[in-house]
């Protein structure tokens, strides 16, 4: 095999690769159990948060969510370039179970449990779950 085709070869496999790896941090991380329930049909119109952070299972997705919060849920979409494997999420008010504030080592946030029956929790931005607050006051705690 020639050069050129091996170099041709690693570029064909690379998109793959990147699909493969996002594809099992969605399954491994809990993001694909929420699609079972929670898979969004449409981008609601509300608050956004762009370039935000969140948790889930063992996946820290940096940077790279946007978070639009509305009267009936809260709807999580990736960067389009780490979407694979990662549908929009949308999860109405009515599923969200408990919100509280928690603090590790360098930084605050709230961890959002999902789901009845349980799905998940999910930890996301204070300043993100401080807007929810008007709309859920009995589930978003107080802040500082």
């Amino acid at each position: 095999m020639s050069e050129k085709q091996i170099a041709l070869l690693v570029l064909a496999a690379l998109p793959l690769w990147w699909c493969l790896l996002f594809h099992a941090i969605a399954r491994f991380g809990g993001w694909a159990k929420l699609v079972t329930r929670f898979r969004a049909q449409t981008k609601p119109q509300g608050k956004s948060f762009t370039w935000q952070s969140c948790s889930l299972g063992f996946a820290n997705y940096s940077a790279c969510l946007t978070i639009i919060l509305s009267p009936s849920g809260i709807y999580l979409e990736m960067f389009l370039l780490l979407r694979c494997g990662h549908p929009a999420l949308f999860i109405p008010w009515s599923q969200v179970t408990k919100i509280s504030e928690k603090q590790d080592f360098w930084q605050r946030y709230c961890e959002v449990s999902i789901g009845t029956p349980h799905v998940g929790i999910m930890r996301l931005p204070p300043r993100v779950m401080k807007s929810a607050k008007a709309m859920l006051p009995t589930l978003v705690p107080d802040f500082e």
